[in-house]
């Protein structure tokens, strides 16, 4: 399955892309992601879009939930779900 991942942080999504960041932290999440990709038979297309062309993923990244809830029902027609209780 192919999916696109779409960031609007371009130093991510380049690390991505290699799968590799000198920073020992970010290493291990970027060895999570595409371990993840690999067991679930997902080829990833990772892409750099500006903040302003992602309204819901921009509100997340600031804590700004209610808002993230109004930009997703504007662009896909329903609710992001938390994972936090």
């Amino acid at each position: 399955m192919r999916v696109q991942f779409e960031s609007d942080s371009e130093p991510a999504v380049l690390a991505l892309r290699k799968c590799y960041s000198p920073d020992p932290g970010c290493q291990g999440i970027i060895r999570d992601i595409c371990l993840l990709c690999t067991r679930y038979h997902i080829t990833p297309r990772w892409e750099h879009i500006l903040s302003s062309f992602n309204d819901v993923a921009d509100a997340l990244s600031h804590n700004h939930f209610p808002q993230a809830q109004v930009h997703f029902a504007e662009e896909f027609g329903g609710r992001v779900l938390s994972l936090v209780a």
